[in-house]
């Protein structure tokens, strides 16, 4: 319920600043880690911080796969439906993190 509720604030105040003076800033707002943060919460209960800040060394090598997502998304949003935008980037995300995965796993 809790990530249903922040996803649904998410929503309105990305559309309450995108109709603002600066509506750039949505894009940022859009970047919130509201999952992050809920999902970091709840797994720290359940693991010792030394497991916790693995989960963190990992999230932060895992920054280009969001880059390619968005950078995916950027150049194939005015070339395809929004449906098709968001999937080809997801696929970008996954491909990324993909190989990220795997080099984790060859360094530790």
């Amino acid at each position: 319920m809790w990530r249903f509720v922040c996803g649904g604030l998410l929503v309105l105040v990305v559309s309450w600043i995108r109709k603002g003076k600066n509506p750039q800033l949505a894009g940022l707002v859009v970047l919130f880690p509201v999952i992050t943060v809920v999902g970091y919460y709840f797994l720290s209960q359940s693991i010792s911080p030394i497991a916790m800040q693995r989960t963190i060394v990992l999230s932060i090598l895992a920054l280009p796969a969001v880059a390619a997502f968005l950078i995916t998304c950027y150049y194939l949003v005015g070339r395809m439906a929004i449906g098709w935008t968001l999937l080809c980037g997801i696929s970008a995300w996954l491909v990324i993190c993909l190989i990220i995965i795997q080099i984790y796993q060859h360094i530790l």
